[in-house]
Order: C-alpha cells, then structure tokens, then sequence
C-alpha cells in the first residue's frame, strides 16, 4: 500500500452499484469489488428493479454478500433510471471518495488502489482511468477503451468517461448537485458539470476494469435520445465560449451528426440527410470528413449496423 495512502489512514471508497435486470451478473461484480487491493470499502447496491422476479433475485444475492463484506441494499420498488439510482447510492454513503460499477462490468485487482493514489498524489478531485472492452467474449482495443478528459474543450469535442470510470472525493459530486436526470449520456453530463465547477481531473493511464458490451444494450437514436441531447447540450452551449473558431465548426459538425441519428430514427430520413450534408460545410481537416462519411454510410447506407 502506498505511504501517502497509508499517512492519510486509509480512506473509505463507497462503490456504488445501481442494479437493473440482470441480477445473473451481479455476483461477479461483487466478487472483483471484494478482490479490491484495497479493503478500506462500503458497497452500495440500488436495486432499480421494480417488485419481481428481477428484484427477488437481487435480494437473495445481497443476503449471501451480507457477511462477507461492507454493503448497504437499497430497494424502493421505483424504476428510476441509471442517474437517479446512484445518486440514491451517493446520498447513502459515508466514503470519502465515490466511485461506480455497473452491474455487468468487473473491477480488476488494484481498480480502487490506484485511482485513489492517483488522487491523493496529484491532489485530484477527479480520476478517471482507462477500461478493458469485452464484447462477444473478445477483447477489442477501441478508443472508448480510453478516458479523454484533459479539458472542457477536449471533452466537449471528444470526451470520453464510462461511468466506472470515475472516482471522485464524495464532496465535489455534492457541490454539482450529483448526477443529473437524463435517459443518456449521464456520465458526459457530470464530467461537464465537475469541469464547470473547476474540479482537478486528470486522467490515469491504466486499465482498471472490464467493460462487458452486450447485444441488448446496443445504442438506438430514440425519442429518449432526443430528449437526453437538448439536456446535455443545455450544458455544452453554456461553455460554447471556451471554443476557438476552429473547434466551434467541430462542435458544429457534431451537433449535425447527432441530430441525423436522431431524425433517422425517427425516420425523417431528407432531414437526417440534410444535416449530413450541411455538415460538409464545418470541415476543417481529414478527421471531420471521416467522422462525416462514417456517419452517411452507417444510418443510411448499412442502417442495420451499430451506431
């Protein structure tokens, strides 16, 4: 164990859990949070499942874990959404530092260890560490296996911070009002309002978890999608300012992009292709026109793809 860590005696990490659905993997969750380095840690589970067969199962998991460890079960019997489930776990916790697993994923051994040496030895508010990314039963190396979250502009252009991700001191989530409700992009949400707040994030350039990707949660451009975009761009137009002229045309580009998703979805298709093609007008180098054919080709020429 680390001197520093050992000279600040060992500080409570709170894990939270927000579980829905799939009790089938929540064990092996729980097993890699008990393999933890790092034994100074409060689990907490927000079972989001209503009262069925899901939950009961759920229940039956944590009475056997009730022994073997640290660990607050928190169960109202109200689907709430991933965002509002953990800041049920926030609310609950007593740690100094909070960080988060999903309930399919699976920490490595010195997951929680590193990213709070990582705080402590930069004076951090914010870690975000880098993940494995299983999908099939294979590992691929892609680019979200990657955190990138060296500023406001970075993230805002091309942020990237799984939820799991993160771990941050319990204060500075209180200080942002927590996770915002929002059916998606939870975690870019948070990570714009921590930057907001000027909170010291820094990035650690380890892989500390895998990231299990399954066919179910396969993304989709859905009313929800729509809705969850105009709540995150409320906080990206507010840091709009931050962007030089260059980086507003990619800002630009994207906002297109994404809308075309949406509107084909949606099925509006002459709409989603006007947004690509007004698109071609922001280019500012080679990356952007890749980003923009990409996109043309995987919603309108091979729809059936993953996008």
């Amino acid at each position: 164990m680390n001197k520093l860590i050992e000279s600040h005696r060992t500080p409570l990490v709170s894990v939270i859990i927000p579980t829905y659905g799939r009790p089938h993997f929540l064990e092996k969750a729980l097993d890699s949070i008990l393999s933890q380095s790092y034994k100074n840690i409060e689990i907490i589970v927000v079972d989001d499942n209503p009262n069925n067969s899901n939950h009961k199962k759920t229940k039956e998991i944590i009475n056997k874990y009730k022994y073997k460890c640290k660990i607050i079960y928190i169960f109202d019997g109200i689907n709430v959404g991933g965002s509002l489930a953990r800041n049920k776990g926030i609310i609950e916790s007593k740690g100094d530092y909070i960080t988060f697993l999903d309930d399919d994923d699976i920490y490595l051994k010195y997951k929680v260890e590193k990213q709070v040496e990582h705080i402590i030895n930069n004076n951090l508010d914010v870690s975000v560490c880098n993940m494995f990314f299983k999908k099939n039963d294979k590992f691929l190396e892609i680019s979200n296996c990657y955190s990138r979250v060296r500023s406001i502009q970075e993230f805002i252009l091309n942020g990237n911070a799984y939820t799991p991700m993160i771990m941050s001191k319990r204060k500075s989530l209180l200080d942002v009002g927590l996770f915002t409700h929002s059916p998606r992009y939870q975690d870019h949400i948070l990570m714009l309002k921590l930057f907001m707040a000027d909170k010291k994030i820094k990035s650690l350039n380890e892989k500390l978890f895998i990231h299990n990707d399954h066919d179910e949660q396969r993304i989709t451009y859905s009313n929800k999608s729509e809705e969850a975009y105009k709540i995150r761009q409320l906080y990206e137009k507010k840091n709009l300012y931050r962007l030089d002229v260059k980086e507003k045309k990619q800002y630009k580009i994207i906002e297109l992009l994404i809308t075309a998703k949406i509107l084909r979805a949606k099925k509006n298709y002459f709409n989603s292709l006007k947004n690509i093609f007004f698109s071609f007008m922001y280019i500012t180098n080679k990356n952007d026109l890749y980003k923009i054919i990409k996109t043309l080709i995987r919603i309108h020429i091979f729809p059936n793809k993953n996008i």
